[in-house]
């Protein structure tokens, strides 16, 4: 057996040094890589210990995501306690025909003033017989009305308790600039608190509503029912509106509208002092031209100013000498072709104030001086 074995090898002497030469191959790779990353390492200019510092220094200089609080969330947290929620309870009868107190709606308000003013819409409580104002935390209040006002759509409640409340600032929405960031705070659709954030779409944006054309900021925060009376801030925690969902057409995606703040605060304030609001009134029933054509009045021409179709019996203008079918062309030295302008020459007067009036009566130009009276309640 030996002896074949020796034969074997004789015959095949390339089984003998096989493992040698593997041996060798695998100590000349470990060589060569060593030499291989040895070069690798001058090449660049790094030391094993420099080669350390450049994986510290990577990972120092790489971007890392960090949760970052959105500008918006301050706000929302230094102004949300000053926003409630306001329950609307009205009287209501049964099958019976029996009275009861029922919730007949919802919407929010703002604490303006620390002693518990809250400023609302007017739609929000109009009818109440008892009102429940919601604070963030919980805590519930019976409301009192302290004033309405119908023609601004707003009113302003009083809630009693340990003060002083918190409260949010007004701005001034004058300044306001479209593409300004806006945030509504609400209790849409019966919510509890919630937060929607657009920017002003548009400014003085006038729109007809209850047969008045109001003056309001446009945005694209979602205002739905229950926003109604919230405020509308901008993001310095200033309200720059009072949010209202009484518009035509409130089912438009994307349109939101909100009481000017320089149109509410004096309203507000004349409702805290006096619980309402005195506006100047002529006394009089008048028709443009966009009504004459609203109605189609053909037999009506009017080229110019607003047509006199009725004067109050005992009215400022009755008394002034207006008759119907006199054509108003000023009011207070402001030229007037429409009654939304009527509307706005009488914005800035007050009652008892006495203005001159220019009016055409059978194709002549007169002149009556007119003391303004105070608008009978609605």
């Amino acid at each position: 057996m030996g002896d074949e074995m020796k034969s074997y090898e004789k015959k095949n002497p390339r089984s003998s040094s096989l493992p040698l030469v593997l041996i060798v191959a695998l100590v000349g790779a470990v060589v060569g890589g060593l030499l291989v990353g040895f070069w690798f390492q001058n090449s660049l200019g790094l030391s094993t210990q420099d080669h350390s510092s450049y994986e510290n220094s990577a990972l120092s200089q790489s971007p890392v995501l960090v949760s970052e609080k959105n500008p918006i969330v301050p706000v929302v947290d230094e102004v949300s306690p000053a926003v409630v929620g306001i329950t609307n309870k009205a009287l209501a009868y049964d099958w019976f025909n029996r009275p009861r107190i029922v919730e007949a709606g919802s919407g929010s308000g703002v604490l303006f003033q620390e002693d518990g003013y809250i400023a609302t819409n007017h739609h929000v409580i109009e009818g109440a017989r008892e009102i429940v104002v919601t604070m963030t935390d919980g805590n519930r209040y019976p409301g009192r009305i302290v004033g309405l006002d119908p023609v601004s759509d707003l009113a302003v409640v009083k809630i009693e308790g340990e003060t002083p409340f918190p409260v949010i600032e007004f701005g001034d929405s004058e300044n306001v600039k479209v593409g300004e960031t806006a945030i509504a705070i609400g209790n849409p659709l019966g919510f509890d608190q919630t937060v929607t954030v657009g920017v002003i779409s548009a400014i003085n944006r006038s729109l007809r509503v209850d047969e008045r054309t109001l003056v309001f900021l446009q945005t694209d925060a979602a205002i739905n029912a229950g926003n109604s009376g919230g405020p509308l801030v901008n993001v310095r925690g200033e309200v720059i509106g009072i949010n209202t969902a009484k518009i035509p057409g409130v089912g438009i995606e994307g349109l939101g509208f909100a009481i000017p703040s320089s149109t509410a605060v004096p309203v507000l304030e004349e409702l805290v002092e006096s619980g309402r609001i005195a506006r100047p009134w002529i006394g009089v029933v008048l028709a443009d031209r966009d009504l004459i054509r609203e109605y189609d009045l053909a037999e009506i021409n009017l080229d110019q100013g607003i047509l006199v179709m009725e004067v109050v019996p005992g009215s400022p203008a009755d008394r002034a000498g207006f008759r119907t079918g006199d054509i108003i062309l000023e009011l207070g030295g402001i030229s007037v072709d429409s009654v939304d302008e009527l509307q706005d020459a009488l914005r800035e007067k007050r009652p008892g104030q006495r203005v001159l009036a220019v009016f055409e009566r059978n194709g002549v130009e007169q002149e009556a001086s007119i003391t303004l009276g105070e608008a009978p309640a609605e």
